[in-house]
């Protein structure tokens, strides 16, 4: 299996960072405040771009939406509200878990929703 996951992993191109937000007491003031971590960087992934478009009636207004799910090593856990940057030609997309990832036998499906944000 192993040769099979470093195949795949060629073929991802993306890379991706993971930030946590921690609670730490500042010492001077004794305030509780964040923090953002990383919890690990330039994982290879790759980001998929699916765009759904719905047409209505005649009344109705048609929409685009699209979906976005990262493609990532199975072996990697993502916490909830984690800020998730993946890096693409030098081009940055931040972004935060949607959803339940889908684990799959070597890698996970993770939808995708843009980063405004800490929860």
């Amino acid at each position: 299996m192993v040769g099979y996951e470093e195949a795949l992993k060629k073929l991802w191109k993306d890379k991706c960072s993971v930030f946590i937000q921690v609670k730490t007491q500042n010492l001077e003031t004794k305030m509780m405040e964040f923090s953002e971590q990383l919890l690990f960087e330039d994982e290879p992934c790759k980001l998929s771009f699916e765009t759904l478009k719905s047409a209505g009636t005649k009344d109705d207004v048609a929409t685009i939406s699209q979906i976005v799910k990262l493609f990532i090593s199975k072996e990697l856990r993502i916490p909830a509200g984690s800020k998730i940057v993946v890096t693409r030609d030098e081009q940055e997309f931040n972004y935060r878990q949607s959803g339940a990832p889908g684990i799959f036998s070597i890698h996970q499906e993770i939808p995708l929703q843009l980063f405004e944000r800490y929860a």
